[in-house]
C-alpha cells in the first residue's frame, strides 16, 4: 500500500492546492491551511467531533495568520475562528468527501 503525503490527500478533494500548514491537536490533524494556484489562502477545519468538514476563506495575510493561530490554545481555536471567519465565506465540505479527508489523513496518515 502507497502511503500519501498531505497533500495529495487533500489534492484528492482540491485539485491544485498546496498545503501551506497543517495544526494538530494531539496525534489529530485539526485544521490544514491551502492556497490555490489564484494564491487564494482557505482554511480547513476537520473537527474532531462532527462528520462534516468545513473551509473557510481566509483573507488575512497567511503569514501573520499562521503565527497567530499557533499561539492559540487548543481549546480556544474553535472561538478564533468563530470570531474572525463566521462573516467571511465558509463552507460545508459535502459529506463523502469530509469522510475521506477525515479517514485518509486522521485515520490513515497518523495510524
Amino acid at each position: 500500500m502507497r502511503t500519501q503525503s498531505l497533500t495529495q490527500i487533500v489534492q484528492d478533494v482540491f485539485t491544485d492546492v498546496q498545503v501551506q500548514a497543517s495544526f494538530n491537536q494531539q496525534n489529530h490533524i485539526e485544521f490544514i491551511l491551502v492556497k490555490n494556484p489564484l494564491q487564494e489562502y482557505y482554511l480547513i477545519w476537520l473537527p474532531v467531533t462532527f462528520d462534516t468538514c468545513m473551509l473557510f476563506s481566509v483573507k488575512m495575510n497567511p503569514n501573520k495568520f499562521t503565527t497567530e493561530f499557533q499561539q492559540v490554545k487548543l481549546q480556544s481555536r474553535i472561538t478564533y475562528i468563530l470570531e474572525h471567519f463566521i462573516e467571511s465565506e465558509f463552507n460545508d465540505i459535502e459529506i463523502q468527501k469530509s469522510i475521506y479527508l477525515q479517514k485518509q489523513i486522521n485515520h490513515g496518515l497518523h495510524n
